[in-house]
């Protein structure tokens, strides 16, 4: 029912709860903005199991809700990722996966459909491609998130397009061009 109802519900511009979920912190870039350092590399601190997860997504569908956000790190990365998907279990919510896109290509945007990723939430911090890359402090990732949008529509998954908004940026003229 839930489900039935969701398309209807963001059509008419009503909230939906969701979950954002750190699964887990490893990540492939060091981007200026990062809030998770702290939490990268550690071996003793909090874990999510698969079982954890599947415990979660029941509760959570209990509750009614309906959208997971994967997020990180970089989830592209998580070793054990179709397995995170299948415990969330897609024919019970909607399946937003946050990336860089470094990993995005055709070939993996199609995989990801196939398993029952919905969505992809795409980081682009700047129009300028030199701006970009400095600050995800990795050069060549402005070049690749954008053939990442093209690979996820290619596939059919849906694209939203996240940035970061500092405090210098917030007012500038490239801001508003974005």
């Amino acid at each position: 029912e839930k489900m039935a109802k969701f398309s209807d519900k963001t059509a008419a511009g009503e909230s939906i709860a969701i979950i954002q979920f750190q699964y887990n912190y490893a990540c492939n870039f060091k981007c200026r903005h990062c809030s998770v350092k702290r939490f990268q590399g550690k071996k003793d601190g909090r874990q999510f199991t698969i079982e954890d997860v599947k415990e979660l997504s029941r509760q959570a569908d209990e509750m009614g809700l309906a959208r997971f956000v994967l997020t990180g790190g970089e989830p592209l990365i998580f070793k054990d990722f179709d397995s995170l998907v299948e415990a969330i279990d897609p024919r019970k919510f909607y399946i937003n996966c946050d990336t860089n896109g470094w990993f995005l290509d055709r070939k993996r945007a199609g995989h990801l459909k196939g398993i029952g990723v919905d969505r992809i939430q795409l980081s682009i911090d700047s129009l300028d491609p030199e701006e970009h890359d400095d600050f995800r402090q990795a050069p060549g990732s402005h070049e690749r998130a954008l053939q990442a949008i093209d690979a996820a529509l290619d596939a059919g998954l849906e694209i939203f397009i996240q940035t970061v908004v500092t405090k210098q940026r917030l007012h500038s003229e490239e801001f508003l061009r974005f």
